[in-house]
């Protein structure tokens, strides 16, 4: 038994923004400083998680939480941002290579 990849939408193509009334060339700027966004807030979330895990001291108990609810405020939002870009006809950043090109802040090393 072979099973054959089928790709829906290529990351790069943008395409329905038409039914948005959104001119492509709008709706493909739109979509790249939104996954712009998503990935920054994926590095984010992940610096918040690593901190949240992390986290010792004589004030951990608040810190663990006010980062954990970060972290999830920073989870929600890029969800937003994820639903938004499907919604103009984009394909979301979700690889971890994609979100790392285009980021424009860099994430911090494994080291605490």
């Amino acid at each position: 038994m072979s099973t054959q990849e089928t790709v829906r939408q290529h990351a790069d193509e943008v395409e329905g923004s038409e039914a948005l009334r959104i001119d492509a060339e709008k709706a493909s700027q739109l979509v790249d400083a939104l996954n712009t966004d998503l990935a920054s807030t994926y590095v984010l979330y992940h610096q918040l998680k690593k901190h949240h895990w992390n986290v010792e001291g004589a004030e951990f108990r608040d810190l663990h939480l006010f980062l954990g609810e970060a972290a999830e405020d920073a989870e929600e939002f890029a969800d937003e941002l994820a639903e938004r870009v499907q919604a103009l006809g984009g394909v979301p950043m979700a690889g971890m290579t994609s979100l790392d090109e285009h980021a424009p802040v860099e994430a911090e090393d494994e080291d605490v």
